[in-house]
């Protein structure tokens, strides 16, 4: 009996019909299927969260159309798979090659199944034969023989309906480690004719990709896929995400330049969030608890800092936490923010009850009370292990949204929207950094006398607490893309680090926060994903990366280099490897006259 059907007849069939481009009529599945299946149970999945058109394709947010893929197919799709053990899926696809190839790689491994696709000159879906056909010819594959342990790029091109033009792909990948060609003699839309042709189209990208794994491992596999979806689904369900190196998907579209846009990481797919164990729940609730003791603690500091300019009234916030600071000390922009005793934090509480919300935390205002997330919690209590920090890092927190829910009117429901304007963000970011760090330092040493040295040894550790505490919110993010205002965040402070570590008191730090840095970074490729702006830092993409900073009047521009690592400070974001990103950037930094 041919591949379809199988000497032992399943239990049962799960139609999928993938509408992402088209619907797909049940009867047209059913009219495909061997007759053998047609008195089976049978289950029908339609998956019609994502819904497209071939003209809208090249500016499509892959990224957010296949998180709702993925949500989709986990709430109506694996359950029955996971239900119905033994059960065949039969595959029926409508969709762009990207979300095609990652709809197998998520379903691939959970059972056995059946791969149909459309004829263009008949429309019907079902096999003309069961057997290998002479159309499926392959041009000889020529695969690396020599072992490479660069890292890198290797360019596969897959070419069964259309032939891939090599120029095409170059402009995307120019510098790649090895080039290799799958590709019938004569491609045709219509080529593949039987379950056994494409197996043997299957077969020759296994053994690409694993030919690949074995010469040249450090490599990441870009496919260029010129096929129909059935062979994209297929290919999805080659890789294994244990052995093979990152694949990326790209997706053709002859309006573009160039022609073949990068879609998606086949490895980088959200994972299905997991349940926090119950010592993650006892941390998050314990840490909600110190929450509100550390607002008890800046409330009270605050009350004294009121009664002191109730006596002694002061023009501006950094008077009533530095009265010794002179107005130079002042960050210009932010010299209307709220004064401490002014904001929301002094008749707000922690909702000890609320557990579970949608963005990590807010200030809900109906009942002045500061909602934190669980989850959130339990990820920022394994962040820092170290008791002090982890209040520093809280109190942090806190202070940068009360004066952002204040004086900027951000709440952490409005501050979503706000994201769409990541120029307008940086800017009130740093002012409620600046204020953030700066009342800490006053609170925590109100009424005391601080040694020599010890504003700046205090203010570095904000800011070893700050970045920690900026990447465990990237935490389980995609590391192969980081949004564009979150970027020139880090770079500020990293670069204002590398700064305070050049001061020797108060009036140094201040000094230097009162000096925001211009400073950003060119080369990645830009991307916009769910309605955000983002930098891709897949390395065989940068083009010329470069460090431009506004500096004493003057625009500096720095090329990648020995002196100006530019190109090691991207791979640094990526690998979210605060050493490299701090050394990257001190090795431009020292070349700045003081």
């Amino acid at each position: 009996m041919a591949d379809q059907v199988q000497e032992k007849l399943p239990p049962g069939i799960i139609l999928v019909a993938h509408e992402v481009l088209a619907p797909i009529a049940p009867e047209d599945m059913l009219a495909a299927l061997p007759s053998e299946y047609h008195a089976l149970p049978r289950e029908t999945v339609h998956l019609r969260a994502v819904k497209t058109t071939l003209s809208e394709l090249a500016a499509l947010d892959w990224a957010g159309h296949r998180r709702q893929q993925a949500d989709e197919v986990r709430a109506k799709l694996l359950p029955l798979i996971q239900d119905h053990p033994g059960w065949r899926v039969q595959y029926f696809g409508a969709a762009p090659i990207p979300l095609a190839m990652a709809l197998a790689y998520i379903i691939g491994p959970w059972g056995p199944i059946d791969v149909y696709q459309q004829r263009h000159d008949t429309n019907s879906w079902r096999w003309i034969q069961q057997h290998r056909s002479d159309k499926v010819r392959f041009a000889e594959m020529q695969l690396p023989q020599g072992k490479i342990s660069a890292e890198g790029a290797v360019v596969i091109r897959v070419s069964i309906s259309h032939r891939i033009d090599p120029a095409d792909t170059r402009v995307v990948i120019p510098h790649s480690l090895a080039e290799i060609d799958i590709a019938l003699e004569a491609p045709d839309e219509d080529a593949l004719q039987s379950p056994e042709d494409l197996k043997a189209v299957k077969a020759q990208f296994d053994l690409a990709v694993d030919r690949v794994h074995e010469m040249i491992p450090n490599a990441e596999i870009h496919v260029f896929a010129a096929v129909t979806v059935g062979v994209a689904f297929r290919l999805g369900m080659s890789i294994n995400p244990t052995i093979h190196s990152l694949v990326h998907a790209y997706q053709y579209s002859k309006f573009s330049s160039p022609r073949y846009q990068h879609a998606l990481t086949l490895q980088r797919a959200q994972q299905a969030v997991q349940p926090l164990t119950a010592e993650e729940i006892s941390e998050a609730k314990a840490l909600r608890v110190q929450i509100g003791v550390e607002l008890d603690g800046i409330r009270n500091v605050a009350k004294q800092m009121a009664e002191r300019d109730t006596a002694e009234p002061v023009e501006h916030w950094l008077k009533v936490a530095v009265p010794d600071a002179a107005p130079e000390h002042l960050y210009g922009p932010s010299r209307g923010l709220a004064k401490v005793f002014d904001t929301a934090l002094m008749d707000s509480s922690v909702d000890q009850i609320t557990t579970q919300i949608s963005n990590d935390f807010f200030y809900h205002r109906p009942s002045r009370m500061w909602r934190f997330d669980d989850r959130f919690l339990a990820t920022l209590a394994k962040r820092f292990p170290d008791e002090a920090d982890r209040r520093q890092a809280v109190r942090l927190l806190i202070l940068h949204e009360g004066v952002h829910e204040t004086t900027h009117g951000l709440t952490g429901e409005t501050s979503q929207e706000a994201r769409r304007f990541p120029k307008v963000v940086e800017e009130v970011d740093y002012q409620a950094d600046v204020w953030a760090y700066v009342h800490d330092y006053a609170i925590q040493n109100f009424g005391k006398v601080v040694p020599e040295g010890g504003a700046r040894a205090f203010f570095l550790n904000v800011l070893k607490v700050a970045l920690d505490t900026f990447w465990a919110f990237d935490a389980l993010s995609d590391p192969g893309y980081m949004e564009i205002r979150r970027m020139n965040r880090y770079l500020i402070w990293y670069w204002q680090l590398l700064r305070l570590e050049l001061c020797s008191n108060l009036n140094d730090v201040l000094k230097v926060l009162a000096s925001r840095p211009v400073i950003e970074v060119a080369g990645p490729r830009v991307e916009a994903r769910e309605g955000r702006v983002f930098y891709s830092l897949d390395p065989a993409r940068f083009d010329r990366p470069e460090l431009g900073l506004f500096y004493n009047y003057r625009i500096l521009r720095y090329g990648d280099g020995p002196a100006s690592r530019v190109r090691e400070l991207l791979i640094g974001f990526r690998e979210q490897d605060q050493a490299k990103i701090r050394e990257s950037l001190k090795s431009i930094s020292d070349q700045i006259p003081r």
